[in-house]
């Protein structure tokens, strides 16, 4: 079942027209479904979504159709402090998508960057990530 669910996020990919359409990984606190749930429909204002997640684990993938401009400003949108959202990463994009937009999100926090030097401190493992 679960395979069938994803793939409605995947559905498309190869026959869309280049820019027409993005996936995007996001995860949630499970509390937050609510509140995620109001994003997508605020989302759609700018684009067409297509949601399928794992309610229990607050994970899920996001479809994205429309412009590319419109598919960045509902990835922003998704990144928003106030956002119920806490990861949103880009899998695959157009490459004027994947221009706009860093497909990794924010920068690390402070924490997660101070562990990343003490276990890379020449920085050689996967260098623009803080």
């Amino acid at each position: 079942v679960w395979s069938e669910q994803v793939g409605l996020a995947w559905e498309g990919q190869a026959s869309a027209a280049p820019g027409a359409s993005a996936v995007v990984r996001c995860s949630w606190l499970p509390s937050r479904l609510g509140d995620v749930l109001a994003m997508v429909r605020a989302m759609r204002a700018e684009c067409g979504v297509t949601l399928t997640a794992r309610v229990a684990t607050g994970s899920g993938l996001l479809r994205l159709t429309g412009s590319d401009a419109a598919i960045a400003a509902a990835i922003m949108r998704a990144r928003l402090d106030e956002s119920p959202v806490g990861h949103v990463v880009v899998l695959r994009g157009s490459r004027a998508l994947r221009s706009q937009v860093d497909v990794w999100g924010t920068a690390p926090s402070a924490p997660a960057a101070a562990l990343k030097r003490a276990l890379d401190p020449t920085g050689i493992l996967n260098p623009r990530a803080g």
